[in-house]
C-alpha cells in the first residue's frame, strides 16, 4: 500500500480542517476495511491466508503544519481505534523521504511503543531504495515517482 500524504500538502490539511476527529477515524476505519476486503480476495486468490500487509508512506512535501495539535489527536484517536480493532494487521510501515521533524518525532514516540509494533517501522529519509530492496519491497520503476505518476 503507496500513501503520499506530502504531494498535495494543502488539500490534505483543508480536508484535515473540514473532519471532525469522530469523522477523521471513521475515514480511517473505512480504509483499513478496504484493505481487510483485499486481504481476503487476495487469501482466496492464492489458496492461503494472507492477513498483513506492508505499507510506504511518501512523507516528501509533510511540514510542521501537519503536525498541529488537532491533527496529532486525529492520529492518536485513530492509533486507539486500530490497535484495539486491528491487531497485528501491519507487516511493515516504511515511512520514506521523512523530513527531519518526522524522525525528531520518531525519537520521541518509539520509546512510547510496543518493541514488536516499533520494529516494525522504519523511517527513512531520501535514500530509501536499498533498505526497500532489502526487504523485499519492490516500487514500480525502482523508486517513487516525484510526481504524479502513479495516477491515473
Amino acid at each position: 500500500i503507496l500513501e503520499r500524504p506530502g504531494r498535495d500538502r494543502q488539500a490534505v490539511l483543508a480536508a484535515l480542517a473540514a473532519m471532525s476527529a469522530e469523522e477523521f477515524v471513521r475515514q480511517q476505519v473505512c480504509s483499513k476495511e478496504c484493505i481487510r476486503h483485499f486481504l481476503g480476495a487476495a487469501s482466496r486468490r492464492r489458496g492461503r491466508r494472507i492477513s498483513k500487509f506492508v505499507s510506504v508512506i511518501d512523507a516528501g512535501g509533510i511540514g510542521r503544519h501537519h503536525f498541529d495539535r488537532r491533527n496529532v489527536a486525529f492520529f492518536k484517536a485513530f492509533a486507539e481505534v486500530s490497535s484495539a480493532n486491528y491487531p497485528d494487521c501491519l507487516e511493515r510501515l516504511f515511512v520514506v523521504r521523512a523530513p527531519y521533524l518526522m524522525t525528531a518525532l520518531w525519537a520521541l514516540l518509539r520509546p512510547l511503543l510496543h518493541p514488536v509494533t516499533a520494529a516494525k517501522v522504519s523511517i527513512l529519509g531520501g535514500d530509501y531504495a536499498a533498505a526497500l530492496e532489502a526487504d523485499g519491497v519492490s516500487l514500480p520503476s525502482g523508486k517513487l515517482p516525484e510526481s504524479d505518476e502513479l495516477e491515473g
